[in-house]
């Protein structure tokens, strides 16, 4: 079992070379989780409270690094996630828990 710490959640608040999730995405594929794909993004989903836990590293590293405070942070953040972010919902059910798990690759139609 693969699981996405709160030293991690820390770690990656603090990072200069990119977003939350990026550095999940990087994470992952570094612990052999998935293989190097540039569209894993659309493929990762996570539970409720990991996704709460997310974004409170994201608005920690934009509150540091940018300096931003209250609504601007908050639509930062929300900038920040827009298509970025693991998704929440799957097959039309919303995640609990710490789940996190990445969809196998979706192939073009022959």
């Amino acid at each position: 079992m693969i699981r996405v710490a709160d030293v991690q959640l820390r770690e990656w608040s603090k990072t200069e070379t990119g977003t939350v999730w990026d550095q999940l995405y990087f994470w992952l594929m570094a612990v052999g989780y998935v293989d190097k794909n540039k569209d894993i993004h659309n493929r990762t989903y996570c539970g409720d409270l990991l996704m709460h836990r997310l974004l409170e590293a994201e608005k920690i590293r934009i509150r540091t690094r940018r300096k931003l405070r209250g609504g601007t942070l908050l639509q930062a953040l929300s900038w920040s996630n827009m298509n970025s972010g693991p998704q929440e919902v799957w097959r039309n059910h919303k995640l609990l828990g710490d789940a996190l798990f990445v969809t196998g690759e979706r192939k073009p139609p022959k």
